[in-house]
């Protein structure tokens, strides 16, 4: 369990501790008869003995001279829930010791009624208990009934003097009903020496109550809780299908059971206990978050997604009607309160540590937000820290029923409608037991009844009474950057685009909704978001384009394979795009492709543009348009387009024409030159000779 400290004293463990006196600590030989017995001619000296040598229940946890270990010390290891007067009841301890437990008895003792639940928190601070009221006959331990390694120590308490020896609790005129603290003391037989004693607080009745004090046990259901504590609990549900309870499941959790094929079956279990009116279900994230520091929206790591994962895990029939209620696993912020007031939640769970400062020691009522219009329960941080006060089940329960019953006693059967809500933390198997030990009690002590929350608000809304009209106290707004969680994100969202499996999907968007979580470290929040980018990138990079030699096109037009492989078991969908100034591509550069094989082939119709060699890129990307890889290929043109035929063949025309034409035109020159016998050739030539 969570430890916690109690509206602000800091927490010791008085109640369950014990104290090892020296031995000059004596405790009379009076101890062995009854303190109570008026008809012992003695009493009055015995009297005036107990109050000077009897040890003060403050004494009880000083530290002995003696080391722990040299020590014998009392561990109680059950104890009833209630003593009803005038009935038999028992209490089991062991002794542990390295001296051995010869020559040792054992007695009870019962010191005043505590007067209120102020007091209660007082003596579970400083362990100042008073003079015993009841200083029961002492029992060697030898004698003692016994289990296993316990002892069984009868406890039989009277309310008036009777014929026989039991011990009769005095000053019963107004009532004996209350909680007291009552000790178990060890002391040497021989010399009366006190050796332990351990002192816990129980409740004495005098008849069954008619009016219990509700109380509202939340369960949360941790987000590391393993599958097997976690069935455990389930089945404890299964077999207590009387019991009133609300649930909190984060979908960490949840999810860790469908994984596992031993225990899968919990989950059927868990939604159909829910569907009976007294059990709930409320609304949780996957993790636990800050709400407002949640991604905005309905992608994947958003607000909405840790809700949604929860539900889809459980089904939404299990919580449809306690969906209204959502659970804060931290101090929530105004923000956050703001935010699921406008998601529709009309009432929430709050932890102890939103308990409100200024307001009485116990909260029997909701809170009202009125700004919200949200209702608020809040766990009582007494019963918190009473549950974190011992790691065995038995004693750290029956202190915190005890507790709850002192709760009852301040306002003893009242008529307005009166609850107490509990937090218990299930992450393990310790954890799991306490929290087990602590509800069957309150399921079988007279003074309680166990509600679930929706009950408990049902309640107070068809009561006459008004509700506190203040919220709990909320802390300010402060959020951790979200750009590593957004960019997991929207890389999320572009591999879903290429239809992976669900399976593989699912994994991805719950590691993420994990990295986002409020209480975990930034070290591991990395370490998951780096998981999901080198988890996609193998996904991705397993697909890659065939190079080879270069592709040759013989032909004006001609199609263009582009061939692609997959080292994946499943199919999934890209875009194939190419690219080169050399190519006319009149159906278009891209094609959305699924590869359901090791290897598909992509064909794109393509006209050339140039004879030769030159380079095409082909590119892979999801169809939302991520970028995966580019490659570079060599196409190779060994044919001419039309335009190209026309000039060729025109130049070539051109060519021929010239020249065929130029030896006939300097025939006919030479010619024409040859037979001219005009004068001025002649005197021309004859002017030049001169």
């Amino acid at each position: 369990m969570r430890a916690t400290k109690t509206r602000g004293v800091p927490l010791r463990q008085h109640w369950i501790s014990e104290g090892n006196f020296p031995r000059s600590w004596r405790a009379s030989s009076f101890l062995k008869r009854p303190f109570w017995s008026s008809s012992t001619p003695s009493f009055p000296l015995i009297l005036l003995v107990a109050l000077v040598l009897l040890v003060p229940g403050q004494l009880m946890f000083g530290t002995s001279r003696a080391s722990a270990s040299q020590l014998p010390s009392v561990v109680i290891d059950n104890v009833p829930n209630y003593i009803l007067l005038g009935t038999a009841s028992k209490i089991e301890f062991h002794v542990q010791s390295d001296a051995g437990q010869a020559g040792q008895s054992v007695l009870f003792l019962v010191y005043p009624k505590i007067t209120s639940r102020s007091g209660f928190d007082q003596i579970r601070a400083h362990g100042s208990f008073g003079y015993p009221l009841i200083i029961a006959p002492s029992t060697p331990l030898g004698q003692l009934a016994a289990s296993g390694s316990s002892y069984q120590l009868p406890i039989q308490i009277d309310s008036s003097q009777g014929t026989g020896s039991t011990p009769v609790l005095p000053s019963c005129a107004t009532g004996c009903q209350g909680v007291y603290p009552l000790a178990i003391r060890v002391i040497n037989t021989t010399t009366g020496n006190v050796v332990s004693q351990t002192t816990v607080p129980i409740i004495i009745l005098e008849t069954p109550n008619a009016h219990p004090l509700n109380v509202v046990p939340v369960v949360e259901i941790a987000p590391t809780t393993a599958p097997s504590v976690l069935s455990q609990f389930v089945s404890f549900l299964a077999s207590t299908p009387q019991m009133s309870l609300t649930v909190a499941p984060y979908g960490q959790a949840v999810a860790s059971l469908t994984s596992s094929r031993r225990y899968q079956g919990a989950i059927g279990q868990l939604t159909g206990w829910a569907k009976q009116p007294n059990h709930q279900i409320i609304a949780t994230t996957f993790s636990p978050v800050t709400p407002e520091c949640a991604l905005s929206g309905s992608v994947p790591g958003s607000f909405q997604d840790q809700l949604t994962s929860t539900r889809q895990l459980l089904g939404r029939s299990a919580i449809a009607q306690s969906g209204l209620t959502y659970y804060f696993s931290g101090k929530p912020t105004k923000k956050g309160i703001e935010l699921i007031s406008r998601l529709g939640f009309a009432a929430a769970i709050l932890p102890p540590s939103s308990y409100p400062p200024g307001l009485p020691l116990t909260l029997v009522t909701p809170l009202i937000d009125r700004r919200a219009k949200l209702s608020e329960l809040v766990a009582d941080p007494g019963i918190a820290s009473d549950l974190s006060l011992s790691g065995d089940a038995s004693v750290a329960s029956e202190v915190a029923v005890a507790d709850l019953g002192q709760v009852y006693f301040d306002a003893p059967n009242s008529a307005s409608p009166r609850s107490v809500t509990t937090l218990l933390t299930i992450d393990n198997s310790s954890s799991l037991a306490i929290a087990e030990a602590f509800l069957s009690r309150v399921e079988s002590t007279p003074l309680l009844s166990s509600k679930s929350a929706q009950q408990a608000l049902t309640a107070f809304s068809a009561s006459t009474d008004k509700e506190s009209e203040v919220s709990a106290q909320t802390r300010n707004s402060s959020c951790p950057s979200t750009t590593p969680v957004a960019n997991a994100s929207r890389l999320i969202r572009a591999f879903s685009s290429v239809q992976p499996p669900k399976a593989i999907l699912g994994r991805l968007n719950q590691q993420l909704l994990v990295a986002e979580g409020s209480e975990l470290p930034t070290s591991d929040s990395s370490d998951l978001i780096s998981s999901i980018r080198s988890t996609i990138a193998s996904q991705l990079n397993a697909i890659n384009v065939v190079q080879g030699g270069a592709l040759t096109l013989t032909s004006k037009t001609a199609n263009i394979p582009i061939s692609l492989v997959s080292q994946l078991k499943y199919p999934l969908s890209l875009v194939v795009h190419i690219h080169s100034d050399k190519l006319t591509l009149p159906r278009g550069s891209s094609k959305l492709t699924r590869i359901q094989q090791s290897s598909v082939t992509v064909s794109f119709s393509a006209s050339t543009k140039a004879l030769g060699t030159f380079p095409m890129s082909v590119t892979l990307s999801t169809p939302s348009g991520l970028l995966l890889k580019t490659t570079e290929l060599e196409i190779r043109s060994t044919s001419f387009s039309l335009v190209g035929i026309v000039l060729t063949g025109g130049s070539l025309l051109v060519l021929i024409v010239w020249w065929i034409r130029s030896p006939s035109k300097r025939r006919k020159a030479e010619l024409a030159a040859a037979g001219d016998g005009s004068p001025a050739a002649e005197t021309g030539g004859v002017g030049q000779d001169e």
